[in-house]
């Protein structure tokens, strides 16, 4: 069975590198925190300051500055999810990966639409050498937002930095070839039917279900990753769910007998 485990700190310090300042990109500018509307108007000012100068912190390369300062700005507001995300950021910058992931979890737990919180997880997950969770992350975020193209961007580089590489960097430019390789549905199914393959069934199953989420118009698409899917919860042991979809499949199958 294909394990996707190993080469955990060569990717990590790699992949570091490679995104760069990415890690605050979306620090200083889109969305910004406000603060709650329990603030009394003393503690929005030094909330909105603790935020400005943990921005600056962040995107001059002061990590530890700008953790410790988002940190503060927690404590003012604890349930902004955008907070806990540029701390993910932060402390991803700095190698904390573990709690880098805490941060981008508790993001999504707060706004759970929100897909930058997903997009954090992904990229803390691979820098776990978790790569069968973080492609589930990616693809979650997809769910979310299909037309995240930096979801879509991580989602491919992690599966190519991952031991599923063999198998589908051939299919990845094959799909190029096709030009299907911008496709959310596309890829993200076959990310989940290999990770099928590769006996990772719980991951292939989140996945392949963020597919039918994405959604497709073509009914033999959809076939396939329903047949997928209960052979996935078949393997986990999940017969209720392995039949509902087996069942699903037939009746795209007597559609196009």
């Amino acid at each position: 069975m294909l394990r996707l485990t190993g080469l955990g700190h060569y990717v990590s310090q790699r992949y570091i590198r490679e995104i760069g300042i990415d890690a605050c990109v979306y620090i200083g500018r889109g969305v910004e925190p406000e603060g709650t509307s329990a603030l009394d108007d003393e503690s929005r000012v030094l909330f909105l300051d603790t935020v400005r100068r943990s921005n600056a912190a962040c995107q001059a390369g002061d990590y530890g500055l700008a953790a410790s300062l988002y940190t503060e700005a927690l404590g003012l507001d604890p349930a902004s999810h955008v907070l806990y995300s540029n701390r993910s950021a932060a402390r991803l910058k700095m190698g904390m990966f573990a709690l880098a992931l805490q941060d981008a979890v508790r993001a999504t737990e707060l706004s759970p639409t929100w897909p930058k919180a997903y997009y954090r997880q992904g990229v803390a997950l691979q820098c776990l050498g978790r790569y069968a969770d973080a492609l589930v992350a990616f693809s979650l975020g997809l769910a979310r937002e299909p037309s995240n193209g930096q979801l879509l961007s991580g989602l491919i580089e992690a599966t190519l930095k991952s031991p599923l590489r063999l198998n589908l960097e051939p299919t990845f430019q094959q799909l190029r070839a096709m030009k299907l390789d911008e496709s959310p549905f596309v890829v993200v199914s076959v990310v989940g039917q290999e990770l099928l393959g590769a006996g990772q069934y719980r991951a292939s199953a989140h996945c392949l279900e963020a597919a039918l989420a994405i959604g497709s118009c073509s009914l033999k698409l959809r076939g396939s990753v329903f047949s997928a899917l209960s052979s996935a919860y078949w393997a986990m042991n999940s017969l209720d769910k392995a039949i509902n979809y087996m069942q699903q499949d037939l009746v795209i199958f007597s559609a196009y007998r």
